[in-house]
């Protein structure tokens, strides 16, 4: 709900694949699924198979899947994980891809972080994770953000020349190994959710620096990986960052449906005792807390379940808490000004959803008073000799909540004239703007043109990456799912774009095995992602997800 600072939006577009994004997709790994399979269970029975023979890569027979793939020298990763947690981390060049595999498993099984004694029981019971790097190409420093796509890209970092990193030739004799370079894998910056200078950084501290390389030039790569996990007795399935994206390919309304349940299921697992909604046990802020609040209410309300409906009842009995009163007037508290009226709106607007009692009428008749006298005092500060420039988002849910009761039609169609002299700011209060009445078109529109187009929105057409399609975006960034799923509510009955806005929300739901990394796996399904370039899930994504599910 925090509004954005990037100021009014100039264009809608719809924006394919491009830059960093096209280079990805073309440089990944040709391999087949099955393929994919093969090599993670290799590197399972290659680690097997040392703690009884002590044979090295060599004496490995190939499967008849990967037979194929001899003479490919990429490099490969291989990551072990118990119970979630990274406990070795292993990359490997120099030789043909299967023996690279090899070689990576079996100097993971070594790690320090496994116990003293490693038997196959241990072996078993950890994820294994195989990534299959594309030939890195060297970048330099000032266009690193422009070359990597966040969350598909990787980064190696070393100093002197680059060694022959290749799929077609081996590294000379000279030159170092993977263990003399510094790799942060893709997986790692979708968990970690890394931006490329902070790539660059994890990189750079990770690099054994010495007398001997210290005067060297540095360098930088990027490269791309195929992504495999394999859970402890459990199916292997390739991931695009972190998504299976196998179980997205047929998206209909019957799926759009059952999604709203599934994500209002997410946040009854993540609500805390006194009625806060959390992520990775930290509570959301007071405007996202809130507005997962009013969209488990409104989701109670369309699919009357128990579990919804209390868990609806205890975040707004939480949020009551918030409240402070003045005379007959009642606010939120919360961070600032802006979030103070959005908290305030979004509590009267759960309110409106509940089955009315005396308690629930008065305590929303006193917010409503709260966010009159605050948007009259907007609407007289507003000189009618001047236009000012934007207005965030929060006066906008101010209003929609004021609208939505029909009890101040009178006092709102006064104030409209000095209230609308201002435009929205961004993208996100345009949104809360249209829901509101107060603009007549769901998306910002404006005049075209290289810099309008740079600040501008643009909806993710289908030659984009795959799980970016039907997402809006804001300048260079990712698209969102809180933008998108506001979006969607806004564009309901209005075609192709609406529908592609949803089934983006949609790729954005944790399904099962995705979080691999996760302590509790299971917990993790139905969380919505803030974007598709992290693994971060939202409060606030799951909010607007739920509103996009139930906008048919």
């Amino acid at each position: 709900m925090r509004p954005l600072t990037l100021g009014l939006i100039a264009l809608w577009s719809c924006r394919p694949a491009a830059g960093a994004d096209a280079t990805a997709l073309q440089t990944l790994p040709k391999l087949t699924a099955d393929q994919g399979r093969a090599l993670v269970r290799l590197a399972r029975e290659g680690m097997n198979r040392y703690l009884t023979h002590r044979g090295g890569p060599e004496a490995m027979r190939l499967p008849s899947e990967l037979r194929p793939l001899r003479g490919w020298r990429n490099a490969a990763a291989v990551t072990l994980r118990d119970g979630g947690r990274v406990v070795a981390v292993q990359v490997r060049t120099g030789e043909e891809l299967c023996t690279n595999l090899l070689a990576a498993a079996l100097n993971a099984m070594r790690s320090p972080r496994l116990p003293d004694r490693v038997d196959r029981k241990v072996l078993d019971a950890l994820t294994v994770e195989v990534e299959v790097l594309s030939v890195p190409r060297t970048v330099p420093r000032r266009s690193l953000a422009a070359a990597i796509a966040p969350g598909l890209d990787g980064l190696l970092y070393g100093r002197g020349p680059l060694p022959g990193i290749s799929a077609s030739r081996p590294a000379g004799p000279r030159e170092p190994h993977a263990g003399a370079m510094a790799w942060v894998l893709p997986s790692a910056g979708y968990v970690l959710g890394l931006n490329a200078e902070q790539m660059r950084r994890g990189a750079m501290l990770r690099y054994r620096l010495t007398s001997r390389n210290a005067s060297l030039p540095p360098y930088l790569a990027v490269f791309t990986t195929r992504h495999y996990v394999g859970s402890p007795g459990g199916p292997t399935v390739e991931l695009f960052r972190g998504k299976d994206m196998t179980v997205r390919r047929q998206i209909d309304e019957g799926a759009l449906r059952a999604a709203a349940g599934k994500v209002g299921s997410y946040l009854v697992r993540h609500q805390a005792k006194d009625g806060r909604y959390c992520r990775d046990d930290r509570p959301a802020s007071v405007p996202d807390h809130l507005y997962a609040t009013y969209a488990m209410a409104r989701l109670a309300r369309r699919y009357p379940k128990q579990a919804f409906a209390r868990s609806a009842a205890l975040a707004a009995g939480h949020a009551s808490g918030l409240v402070k009163r003045s005379g007959n007037r009642a606010l939120v508290e919360a961070a600032g000004r802006d979030e103070t009226l959005a908290a305030t709106a979004l509590l009267a607007l759960a309110l409106g959803q509940a089955a009315p009692d005396d308690r629930t009428l008065r305590l929303r008749a006193e917010l409503h008073r709260g966010l009159l006298a605050e948007l009259s005092r907007d609407a007289a500060s507003s000189a009618p000799t001047s236009r000012p420039a934007s207005r965030s988002a929060g006066p906008y849910v101010a209003w929609l909540a004021l609208a939505a009761s029909k009890d101040h039609a009178d006092e709102l169609r006064a104030l409209r004239k000095a209230f609308t002299r201002a435009s929205p700011g961004d993208f996100l209060a345009h949104l809360w703007a249209f829901r509101a009445g107060l603009v007549k078109d769901p998306l910002p529109a404006g005049a075209a043109g290289p810099e309008a187009r740079s600040r501008g929105i643009s909806q993710r057409a289908a030659g984009a990456l795959p799980d970016e399609t039907g997402g809006f975006a804001v300048g260079g960034d990712p698209p969102s799912a809180l933008h998108t799923g506001l979006a969607a509510l806004c564009l309901a009955g209005r075609g192709a774009a609406a529908r592609e806005a949803r089934r983006f929300c949609y790729r954005m739901m944790v399904q099962p095995r995705e979080a691999y990394f996760a302590e509790d796996p299971e917990a993790c399904i139905g969380g919505v992602r803030a974007t598709p370039a992290g693994a971060a899930v939202s409060v606030s994504a799951c909010a607007a997800a739920i509103e996009a599910f139930l906008a048919e």
